[in-house]
């Protein structure tokens, strides 16, 4: 199995199984995909710092025989550290991962990830009124 390596924004995530974490990413250079994080909701997890939302994740994967890749390492590039601090923003971050997951699907189109990615560095400047 081949191992590939991209940026990502974590759009949601969901509780799978007893400690695992399904994940939809969004890619510049793979589109919105489902990922696994198996073990992520263990104490000691590896991964479960690298696949935080309002981040941008470097994340390592690998294709499996299913639509839902697997990602065998994840760490965080870039926090949006000003966004959790105010309400108003984060619940307008929130907006924009939950508008850019409902409109995006499992197509190359870096598009969306340049949208959100600008979206999250400007909500993230405290000088910009989030209104």
């Amino acid at each position: 199995m081949k191992q590939l390596t991209t940026k990502g924004i974590i759009l949601n995530r969901l509780n799978f199984s007893e400690a695992d974490r399904i994940v939809a990413v969004l890619t510049p250079d793979h589109g919105k995909v489902s990922m696994i994080a198996k073990g992520a909701r263990r104490q000691k997890s590896k991964l479960a710092g690298g696949i935080e939302l309002l981040c941008i994740n470097d994340i390592t994967f690998v294709a499996g025989k299913s639509e839902i890749k697997t990602i065998t390492s994840a760490r965080i590039h870039t926090h949006f550290k000003k966004i959790i601090t105010d309400i108003d923003r984060t619940m307008m971050a929130y907006d924009f991962l939950k508008m850019i997951d409902i409109v995006t699907t499992h197509q190359n189109d870096n598009l969306y990830y340049e949208l959100l990615s600008i979206g999250l560095q400007h909500l993230d400047e405290s000088v910009i009124d989030p209104q």
